[in-house]
């Protein structure tokens, strides 16, 4: 095999490796940009519940003080009171709990300045807020294609370009071990 042989055969197997990098690098792509939106899309929707007017409104019932809650059982309290039959416990005579049943929120967690840490949902699901990704997220999704082909092609160039020295050496007449051996003492 010739050198022109050779390096041409090294370029062909070189764009061979870049392009499947490059094609890795595309799926890493789209991998990255659908986490992206799957958060994007999290973040969205937290921030719409965070501030409806449901959980709005209790915000303004946890932050009064608790003389000015008014109590959902005064009336029947009063009604039991002036029967005075005794009170039978039903689950619809129970106190609250901490949890509050707000459409398809089922429980707010709340931060100390009263801000929304989590929203637990009917379904099971707890929402948290995510940051929004910055503008390097983006970038880097959109260099994985680019890196992917750079880098087995390069890899391939280096390589192969130790194997191209050989071979000129080798060409030449020269032990290619022997020129090496020669250099490192001359220093």
């Amino acid at each position: 095999m010739s050198y022109a042989e050779f390096e041409a055969e090294t370029r062909q197997n070189a764009m061979r490796a870049g392009v499947v990098g490059a094609i890795l690098g595309a799926v890493v792509s789209v991998v990255g940009i659908r986490i992206v939106w799957i958060q994007n899309a999290q973040r969205l929707q937290f921030d719409r519940l965070a501030s409806s007017s449901v959980v709005q409104q209790q915000r303004r019932l946890v932050q009064a003080p608790a003389e000015a809650i008014p109590d959902p059982y005064a009336q029947q309290k009063e009604s039991n009171a002036l029967s005075a039959q005794p009170e039978k416990e039903s689950d619809s005579q129970s106190a609250p709990s901490n949890e509050v049943v707000l459409g398809y929120i089922k429980v707010i967690h709340w931060t100390r300045d009263y801000g929304v840490e989590s929203l637990d949902m009917d379904d099971g699901r707890s929402i948290h807020p995510s940051p929004e990704p910055s503008s390097w997220v983006y970038f880097m999704i959109a260099m994985c294609p680019v890196v992917g082909f750079f880098i087995p092609w390069g890899g391939v160039r280096i390589f192969s370009g130790e194997g191209i020295l050989f071979s000129q050496r080798h060409a030449e007449g020269q032990d290619p071990t022997a020129h090496q051996v020669r250099r490192h003492r001359e220093y």
